[in-house]
């Protein structure tokens, strides 16, 4: 807490950077996981027309 205390200008982008990188993982965590459900929807899919 004392750098920033120091340096206000790197807190000033710290935080930003911070809330940027962390909004992107979660972005492609979702997209990741909306994928892999379409995958499963898509096997559910093809394994009910073998029972059909």
């Amino acid at each position: 807490m004392v750098l920033g205390s120091i340096t206000p200008v790197s807190s000033f982008i710290a935080i930003p950077l911070f809330i940027v990188v962390t909004g992107l993982g979660l972005w492609l965590t979702y997209l990741e996981k909306k994928r892999q459900f379409a995958a499963m929807k898509e096997e559910l899919r093809k394994q009910n027309s073998w029972l059909a």
